[in-house]
């Protein structure tokens, strides 16, 4: 079976687009790097683990500041309004990329973004609670994908909103299997998890 794998990308609006310029040495302020989803999740400890070295490298201060919403088309909207002028970045998920893609009320074109780097290859984990009393502890996935087939939509999955590698995951494991699952979409992976 094939997992999706979620590619962490540095989006940045115009942000290599500073020569020419008569203004003092970059960055002369703050530069945000914006998360498009909440606090405690992957993304967003990887850009606090990123932020020292960013601001070693750029030789600036770098304020962290989370977006969760829609798939991360909250952030996309804001980042789109952007001044092209180095002091406004991002970074995000391959999977939310693509979500905004099929949504009928995106109000900014990805193309519109200058993307700056590959930050991580993150691959997908299946958890199971072990602690959940309705639950049998599962040895394998076989086991685990077996029991969601024999109870049609009682087992749940979490993770990031619809449109999520998560969710695109357990779809893709439902056509796969067979399996069904109920999706349980939560604001951010840190609370999906816990």
């Amino acid at each position: 079976m094939k997992f999706i794998r979620g590619t962490a990308l540095a989006v940045a609006a115009a942000m290599l687009g500073l020569g020419g310029s008569a203004h003092a040495a970059y960055p002369d302020k703050p530069i945000t790097l914006l998360v498009g989803f909440s606090a405690g999740g992957n993304l967003d400890i990887l850009a606090r683990t990123l932020q020292p070295f960013l601001e070693k490298e750029l030789g600036g201060k770098i304020v962290v500041q989370n977006m969760p919403g829609a798939n991360s088309a909250v952030m996309y909207q804001h980042l789109s309004q952007q001044k092209p002028d180095g002091y406004t970045a991002a970074i995000n998920s391959a999977p939310s990329l693509l979500a905004p893609l099929v949504a009928s009320d995106r109000r900014y074109a990805v193309d519109s973004f200058v993307y700056v780097a590959t930050l991580t290859d993150e691959p997908y984990t299946l958890f199971v609670n072990h602690k959940t009393p309705r639950l049998q502890p599962f040895a394998t996935t076989r086991e685990f994908v077996e029991y969601a087939k024999a109870n049609p939509g009682k087992v749940l999955i979490s993770g990031t909103e619809i449109g999520s590698a998560p969710h695109i995951t357990s779809l893709m494991i439902t056509r796969a299997t067979g399996a069904k699952f109920s999706w349980v979409p939560f604001n951010g992976s840190a609370p999906a998890v816990a």
